[in-house]
């Protein structure tokens, strides 16, 4: 692709790079990303990339496209349950909607790049996703928390009350830890 002129964006050594055709242009590096937690959560390094390709593609400055990347982090205060990260007695906490499986194994992905001793979630799902894809996803819960605390939010969509919590629970009873 880049031979025939063709553009791309990826990261090298901890760097995002701009490359057309033979040239590479580091343009910013992870650690100073707030986003990705200096290149540590692999979902925000690809949201990252994506921005940042986009907005090449528009006509960005890369001085605008860094300071862009470099001033945008998932704080609860400007974007709350997208992946916010805070220390709480020296426990790390995630609050995220991620509520379907690949968004709770791309979580569960993340944590394992934290050191813990122990694992506790705090965990509910709206009710339009399918049967199979709730047991599983309680089934990622019970192989990688010690500890999951489900509850029912008013997302029931179409299901009955506690339908949601059974079907999470199915999953738990085969998730091993």
């Amino acid at each position: 692709h880049r031979a025939k002129g063709g553009r791309a964006i990826f990261v090298r050594q901890n760097t995002v790079i701009l490359a057309a055709h033979d040239v590479e242009i580091p343009l910013v590096s992870l650690m100073n990303v707030p986003l990705t937690h200096g290149g540590k959560i692999g979902f925000q390094v690809e949201n990252t990339l994506a921005a940042a390709a986009a907005a090449w593609h528009l006509g960005v400055p890369r001085d605008m496209i860094r300071a862009g990347r470099e001033s945008f982090g998932a704080d609860m205060d400007k974007s709350p349950g997208r992946f916010n990260l805070c220390e709480i007695n020296g426990a790390t906490v995630g609050v995220d909607y991620g509520h379907n499986t690949s968004s709770l194994s791309a979580l569960i992905d993340t944590f394992n790049t934290f050191s813990h001793e122990r694992r506790a979630a705090v965990y509910s799902a709206a009710g339009d996703r399918r049967d199979q894809d709730m047991v599983r996803q309680g089934e990622r819960l019970g192989a990688n928390f010690d500890r999951v605390i489900l509850y029912e939010d008013h997302y029931l969509r179409g299901r009955k009350p506690g339908e949601i919590m059974e079907l999470f629970q199915q999953g738990l009873k085969q998730g091993g830890r």
